[in-house]
């Protein structure tokens, strides 16, 4: 509001002066600088060298510039510069004297009626090539009723940015919540509950990787380990209705399970049934061995019988 303001006051200016005489006369000064001070309660154009302006985007060699102040000295105000490209780019700038302030670049459309901010060849309405900071404000991207929201909250004085999608009756559809305190992620809940990932809902995945940090149970097969008896098993079934070691059905949809952990318990259990398959097995080797003993000395009592 403020460019669009000073802009009006120049034109304005430029309309008066006109009005007064057939043409601006334009100074040839391109090879020297200026100053606040060159301005005492008038307009003056000036012919430059873009090196000389100090331009931070210099675009074509040379420039156009306008300056113009209101009084003669600092207590009326500071002195302003317009500065015009041949590429369509217009500066801006102030200053008290003796020192100008820096140059800003206004934004103005491209032919197409696109805006850019750090181009000058925008390829949408507003195209910005660099960091974009936006404040408490929030960010809608889409149109009336389907849209995608971004903004901020709190939960338990933990601030979080929210990043909301709405369908085509205007209401959020799906959350997705970055804690600024720990990074913590929420996917359909604003409380990931001190997880760093929280789903509240199904998902889907074509691989998952879990990486513990504990031993892997292959310490089963140690020869120190402590092996549980079958009997020892049996027991703790029937007193507690679970597997020892793992947790039981009110555990766990009270505190739902680790992956990681509960694959490393299962495959304990894989492991220590396995060491029982094996003397099983043993045990049923010896067994057949003797059985085959027995029946060759009962087929032996039969022949001599005869």
């Amino acid at each position: 509001m403020k460019r669009a303001v000073i802009i009006f006051i120049i034109t304005l200016c430029s309309y008066e002066i006109f009005a007064q005489a057939d043409s601006l006369n334009i100074h040839d000064t391109r090879s020297a600088g200026t100053s606040p001070a060159d301005y005492s309660r008038m307009l003056k154009a000036h012919f430059k060298y873009s090196n000389v302006l100090g331009l931070p985007w210099g675009g074509s060699s040379y420039h156009t510039v306008i300056g113009l102040r209101g009084w003669s000295d600092n207590t009326g105000g500071k002195a302003h510069e317009l500065a015009f490209s041949d590429d369509g780019r217009f500066f801006f700038r102030s200053g008290y004297t003796p020192n100008w302030e820096g140059w800003r670049q206004i934004l103005v459309s491209s032919e197409n009626g696109n805006y850019g901010i750090g181009t000058f060849t925008p390829i949408g309405k507003f195209d910005v090539r660099g960091n974009a900071f936006i404040g408490t404000t929030d960010l809608v991207l889409g149109s009336t009723g389907s849209f995608v929201q971004i903004d901020q909250g709190a939960i338990a004085g933990d601030t979080f940015t929210q990043i909301r999608a709405f369908s085509g009756g205007g209401n959020a559809v799906n959350d997705l919540i970055l804690q600024n305190t720990g990074g913590n992620v929420g996917i359909g809940t604003a409380n990931p509950k001190g997880y760093r990932l929280a789903v509240a809902g199904n998902m889907i995945a074509e691989s998952v990787k879990v990486s513990l940090q504990n031993n892997w149970p292959d310490y089963v097969f140690a020869k120190d380990y402590q092996l549980p008896t079958l009997q020892e098993t049996e027991k703790h079934i029937k007193d507690k209705g679970h597997l020892q070691g793992i947790p039981s059905a009110a555990e766990v949809k009270a505190n739902g399970i680790d992956l990681g952990e509960m694959n490393a318990k299962l495959l304990q259990k894989i492991e220590e049934l396995t060491l029982h398959l094996i003397e099983q097995n043993k045990m049923l080797k010896t067994q057949q061995n003797a059985l085959k003993v027995q029946q060759q000395e009962i087929n032996a009592l039969k022949s001599n019988r005869k």
